[in-house]
């Protein structure tokens, strides 16, 4: 586990999937979900190359065929530490003989976390190592404690948005497939989305349009949560059924749409990067 620690907040990252496991603040209060039991059992990871589930678990390049786990490959782990500090840590993916057979491209893509004060900074750089055009998507899946101190419930609590917005709602399947249907998404005052009451977390909520800072808070504790996403076009808020967390998740593509073209290059949200090119994103976490 990597630790950085200042007099405000303690994270701690688990090596093999680049994953926040918990962040403390200096009375203890975890707010980070901690997983398992008979929920989900992640916490923070990564998605890359792609975000979401592909139809019946394939893509295509040029019509071969190539099978990838939902989330794909930093899902499953294997990223290195390249640096850590007591405030920076750096964690790497790259190809492999594996990681080939199910994603033809030569890649790195590091998760640098910076901690300053209380504010975590994440940054994903995506480099092609490659001889020719790759193909990506890639996205965050932090979960918070709600409620985030003792006393309170999920009830409480809401999603307060820095911007007005008129967001564009996607419609999901069940297993998370975009049907191809969308239409405008209701927010209290263009700014306010409640976590209860509008039966909207079904499980998933999938958003553009919507502004890049939000804020998870209630009006029975001073504790919050505070998400900036610029660069990011989706947002995906998650909760399972019943369970005492929720997923803030900035995503640059998309699930698998329905009746779309298997090609990779061809899927909704898809970035091409040519080669000997990168790209950078960033999204911070604020705690009070």
């Amino acid at each position: 586990m990597v630790i950085l620690k200042n007099d405000k907040l303690t994270v701690s990252i688990e090596e093999f999937r680049a994953e926040i496991k918990s962040v403390k603040t200096g009375d203890g209060t975890e707010y980070m979900w901690q997983g398992g039991g008979e929920y989900w059992e992640g916490t923070a990871p990564n998605l890359f190359p792609i975000v979401g589930r592909l139809c019946d678990g394939y893509y295509t390049i040029d019509g071969v065929k190539y099978e990838l786990g939902m989330h794909g490959l930093s899902y499953g782990g294997n990223f290195k530490v390249i640096e850590a500090t007591q405030d920076r840590a750096v964690f790497e993916l790259t190809d492999s003989e594996e990681s080939l057979k199910s994603y033809p491209f030569k890649f790195s893509f590091k998760v640098r976390y910076t901690l300053t004060d209380s504010l975590i900074t994440v940054d994903y750089i995506v480099e092609n190592r490659d001889d020719k055009t790759m193909y990506y998507s890639l996205g965050a899946h932090p979960g918070f404690n709600v409620p985030l101190a003792k006393g309170g419930n999920f009830a409480q609590y809401y999603f307060e948005f820095e911007e007005e917005a008129k967001p564009i709602g996607y419609e999901l399947t069940a297993d998370g497939l975009i049907t191809g249907k969308k239409e405008p998404f209701s927010l209290i005052c263009d700014t306010i989305l409640p976590l209860t009451g509008q039966e909207i977390f079904v499980p998933t909520v999938f958003l553009e349009d919507m502004s890049t800072k939000v804020t998870l808070k209630s009006n029975k504790t001073r504790r919050s949560v505070t998400m900036t996403y610029e660069g990011f076009k989706y947002l995906a808020l998650w909760h399972d059924d019943n369970s005492p967390f929720i997923c803030i998740e900035p995503w640059t593509g998309t699930p698998e749409l329905i009746g779309n073209s298997r090609e990779l290059k061809d899927k909704n949200g898809i970035t091409a990067l040519d080669k000997g090119k990168t790209d950078e994103y960033t999204y911070t976490i604020e705690i009070k």
